[in-house]
């Protein structure tokens, strides 16, 4: 049986195998069959302890998580911490995690919070490529020291991930803690768009190609990406839908796309003024403006046709909550 092999290296002092047979009274399997073992959580941190001991990272690491939690042992975060710091020396990545939530959050007792700390380890789990980490320091730094919020979120934009590139792009776009260069903001978000294979359609780069942000206007292109969002039988969440809005009326009252079309304008427009928020109020006042303007340039036909287009677009909130399970006011 596998586990009385395991059993008899771990008692002669090997302690991967020690760590093992932690693992497998832990999680009650043992070897690569799954044969099945007692649970048994005292014995996993006798073994958890033995392999630490003898320096084993991972056991390292684990040990410190039974002390945290009080599996198998009593609750000890000064041990937890103790452990932590063991296998962190030893360059584990999430002894290393650990250390900087706990500073950050002060998840175990004995601990002061501490963003400098919180930081430090945070730091070191980031020069190992972790992601999370990365965007934590940018996080930090974000009021602080915007160009090192940048380059952590280029770190984590390079690993494709999606919130790092959408917010570089901002960066990009606005210039902060980078020079402004909205062809680069662009790109970012192309990629964050390419990367966000459950969108139908995606935002920013919608934006980007309503106002001819870092790339020619498009309107084909910007409508495709959002209608989907602007459309309340369509959209995906209240806060972006009224800023798609927004952008979806730009597109078709400008004039640079062709002929304006001042009824879908207007339609368009008469929705950003009805689900327009206190956080968005300058684009229902503006909206209210291009309307007022609207109707001295429509024929009276033509003013029934957008109010009636308004209308078919038109969905209450109460509707768009339900069919997105949304408990949120927005």
């Amino acid at each position: 049986m596998e586990i009385e092999m395991l059993i008899q290296k771990a008692e002669s002092g090997d302690e991967n195998a020690q760590y093992e047979l932690g693992d497998a009274y832990y999680y009650g399997v043992c070897g690569e069959d799954d044969e099945e073992v007692k649970k048994d959580t005292k014995q996993a941190v006798e073994w958890y302890q033995k392999a630490a001991e003898r320096g084993h990272v991972e056991a390292q690491t684990r040990l410190a998580w039974m002390y945290q939690y009080g599996k198998g042992v009593r609750k000890n975060h000064k041990q937890a911490i103790l452990w932590y710091k063991k296998s962190a020396a030893q360059g584990s990545v999430p002894a290393l995690l650990h250390l900087g939530e706990t500073y950050e959050a002060m998840y175990l007792k004995g601990v002061e919070q501490s963003t400098d700390n919180a930081a430090q380890w945070y730091r070191k789990a980031a020069k190992h490529g972790i992601v999370s980490a990365q965007l934590k320091l940018a996080e930090f730094a974000e009021d602080s020291s915007p160009q090192e919020a940048a380059y952590w979120l280029q770190q984590a934009a390079n690993a494709d991930d999606i919130l790092a590139q959408e917010k570089l792009a901002r960066c990009f776009e606005h210039g902060i803690g980078v020079p402004k260069n909205e062809a680069e903001a662009f790109l970012w978000y192309l990629s964050a768009e390419k990367l966000d294979h459950e969108s139908g359609g995606y935002f920013d780069v919608g934006r980007c190609y309503a106002f001819g942000i870092g790339i020619k206007k498009n309107p084909k292109e910007a409508l495709k990406r959002l209608l989907p969002i602007a459309n309340p039988k369509t959209t995906g969440a209240l806060i972006r839908m009224a800023c798609a809005q927004v952008c979806v009326a730009k597109v078709y009252l400008d004039a640079e796309n062709g002929e304006p079309d001042l009824i879908e304008g207007y339609a368009w427009c008469s929705l950003v003024a009805t689900y327009a928020r206190d956080w968005n109020m300058m684009s229902r006042e503006s909206a209210l403006d291009i309307m007022s303007n609207l109707e001295e340039q429509l024929t009276k036909d033509q003013l029934q046709q957008a109010q009636k287009r308004s209308g078919e677009l038109f969905v209450p909130e109460k509707e768009i909550h339900k069919r997105l399970g949304d408990v949120t006011p927005y």
